[in-house]
Formats: structure tokens, sequence, C-alpha cells
């Protein structure tokens, strides 16, 4: 599973520490919410599936238990849908594009 983490200056704060911050706490938090799971690889899914992670304000200043429960809560709000697959595309879809010669 790949981690995608995000924290823009409109949602966060202009200042970078403080963005990296709230990003280096949001990981710190999914490690150990990614502990606390019974068996992640199974409920996760595979390494195709990617997770992104939107950073907010609260995300610098929760405290770290309260960040951990809520990380926790989402994961097992993601490991509950079921794997949804991309459809496999028709050759009609294929971008058409003209022969060389």
């Amino acid at each position: 599973m790949r981690v995608l983490t995000m924290s823009s200056k409109k949602r966060i704060h202009k200042l970078a520490v403080i963005r990296n911050r709230a990003r280096t706490r949001l990981v710190a938090a999914l490690r150990q919410a990614l502990w606390r799971l019974p068996n992640p690889s199974e409920s996760l899914g595979s390494k195709k599936n990617v997770l992104m992670i939107v950073a907010n304000p609260p995300a610098y200043s929760m405290a770290m238990g309260q960040l951990i429960d809520s990380m926790e809560k989402g994961l097992s709000y993601v490991a509950k849908k079921p794997f949804f697959a991309a459809p496999a595309r028709s050759p009609a879809h294929k971008r058409f594009t003209p022969k060389r010669r």
C-alpha cells in the first residue's frame, strides 16, 4: 500500500515548518494505527492500493492519542469498503492514433 500525504498553504499554515510537522504527525499516527489493526495486509489490500491523506489544521494541534484514534477509525472505515479494480477498457475507448507512413 502506498500512502500520499498532502498539506497546503491554504489549509494548514503559510510556514513550511508547521506544514511539515503536521505531515510528520499524520504519518506517525498512521504507523501507530496500522499496528493496532488485526491484519492490515489482508484488510487494506495489496500493494496496488493508494491511500491519500490530506492534512487539516487540527492535525498540527491535536493530541497524538486523539490523532491516532481518528486515524484508526478512518483505516477501519477504508478496510470495510470492498475493493473495486479499475474496469477493463474496451478497444473502442482507446484514443485514436493515426498510423505513421
